[in-house]
């Protein structure tokens, strides 16, 4: 897989990436209900980079980025998965969706920095 990511991303240790990356969905009982797959395509390393860069945080632009990112990593895992075309039609469906719920709730859990006066 042709993953987008920071070049810092690669040069965690797993006991860091732990740390810092849960997969798909939030913390707690709220990240069961959400799949680390697309029917049968593994997203959770597109989650873990998304993790990754909502930990590093930043600005609004920055979330835009990490977000525009996310999508992208899941619909590369979306294409490359798949040999039948109407299954990653439907998988590429669940990454918008995956995208959308991201950029509709996901705000809070973003690292906003505060921005020098």
């Amino acid at each position: 897989m042709n993953l987008l990511a920071p070049p810092e991303y690669f040069a965690l240790t797993p006991e860091a990436k732990a740390d810092i990356c849960n997969g798909c969905g939030p913390l707690g009982w709220k990240g069961m209900l959400v799949p680390d797959d697309l029917l049968g395509a593994d997203i959770t390393e597109p989650c873990n980079v998304h993790d990754y860069r909502y930990h590093c945080g930043g600005e609004e632009a920055d979330r835009f980025v990490a977000d525009r990112e996310f999508l992208s990593n899941m619909l590369n895992v979306a294409e490359s998965d798949s040999f039948d075309s109407a299954l990653e039609e439907v998988r590429r469906e669940l990454a918008l969706r995956y995208y959308c719920a991201v950029r509709d709730h996901g705000r809070s859990y973003f690292s906003f920095r505060q921005q020098a006066a």
